[in-house]
């Protein structure tokens, strides 16, 4: 054989009959018994060893996960006569298990005994050692399931490693949310507790959807694993309110909206920004639509004192339309003062003096 432990035993032609020697069976002078496989199991998943077991290799390493106290180790015997201890524990050959506990800081070993339970001559014993070098950070993430569009958003994490690794964490999100975010990204050692402060923007959820599903991703790495925990927030488009409608200013007979900006709508602007304009005049109490008069601009045909305003309509980037928009309203007034004088002082007594004016009215206000 080419195994190194190949446990060989006594036989002869005896061993097949009534009368066997007292050696059959026996492991022969020099030979040893060792083990065939180590399992491991962490919550009934399998565990690779580091390297693969071979009956000539008895060191060796692996890795688990963190959320663990406890691994499952069954150690199997290259043959039934074998005995078995591990960490005092005596197992069968063939299927025996025990759970390892782990150390809540730094790697955790244990020592595999095996030797024969019946031989021609004492034998040294074969010691297996298995370490669990790492374990995997933890991560837990919490976020609310609703938030609304304009929303100051909460978001806790908790990180552990219980190998007390320095740990380096990074938040992610499938959406442009986390720019106002201080430190997405960070260095702890062992544990922490981490609280993530973001708003969401007014303007995130396009024309044609109600709501948005963001994938937020916590990321987690102690140099030899990386864990990731994710979880969904679900974002609700909101009508974040509208652009007031500047005053109107006069140049000559002619009124003139100034110019809108819809930038000023926090549910950002349109890609075909086309406002709608409708002066209207008032007229006994209510406002009355001008005809016709559906331009920035407005030429006034009335006379002084009649009072103006106009009536805008627009549609946000997010598909609200904001209908019946009304500036200030506005007072038709002379283009320029027609008349001026000046009272000299002469030291007499003016009171009760009167003075009467006569004007006359031209074109547009007559």
């Amino acid at each position: 054989t080419s195994e190194v432990y190949p446990a060989l035993k006594y036989h002869d032609d005896t061993c097949d009959t009534s009368y066997p020697s007292p050696d059959c069976g026996k492991l022969l002078l020099y030979q040893h018994t060792g083990l065939r496989d180590i399992k491991i199991e962490q919550n009934g998943l399998a565990v690779q060893l580091s390297p693969s077991f071979h009956t000539t290799r008895t060191n060796y390493t692996a890795t688990v996960g963190g959320n663990t106290n406890a691994i499952k180790i069954t150690p199997i015997a290259l043959n039934p006569d074998a005995r078995i201890i591990a960490d005092g524990k005596i197992l069968a050959a063939d299927s025996s298990s025990y759970l390892m506990p782990l150390n809540t800081v730094g790697p955790t070993s244990t020592v595999i005994r095996v030797f024969a339970q019946d031989s021609l001559r004492s034998e040294e014993p074969i010691d297996y050692k298995v370490t669990i070098s790492n374990r995997s950070p933890m991560v837990t993430i919490q976020a609310p399931d609703l938030v609304y569009e304009g929303d100051v958003v909460r978001l806790n994490a908790s990180i552990v490693d219980y190998d007390g690794d320095k740990l380096n964490y990074r938040l992610t999100a499938t959406a442009d949310i986390l720019a106002d975010i201080e430190a997405p990204t960070g260095e702890v050692v062992g544990r922490a507790d981490l609280s993530f402060t973001f708003n969401i923007p007014t303007d995130l959820i396009d024309a044609m959807q109600l709501r948005h599903i963001v994938e937020l991703a916590l990321t987690v790495d102690d140099g030899q694993a990386s864990v990731t925990e994710k979880v969904l927030l679900t974002i609700i488009k909101e009508n974040n309110g509208v652009i007031p409608i500047p005053t109107p200013t006069r140049q000559g007979f002619v009124y003139i909206i100034p110019d809108i900006d819809l930038s000023a709508d926090m549910d950002g602007v349109n890609s075909v920004p086309i406002p709608t304009y409708q002066w209207q005049s008032e007229i006994g109490g209510s406002w009355i639509d001008i005809e016709g008069a559906t331009n920035p601009s407005y030429t006034v045909v009335g006379v002084v004192g009649d009072r103006y305003r106009v009536v805008v309509d627009y549609t946000d980037k997010q598909g609200y339309e904001h209908q019946g928009l009304a500036s200030p309203p506005v007072a038709a007034a002379a283009e320029e003062v027609v008349y001026s004088a000046n009272i000299e002082d002469t030291n007499e007594d003016i009171s009760g003096m009167m003075i009467q004016l006569k004007v006359f009215l031209e074109g547009l206000f007559q």
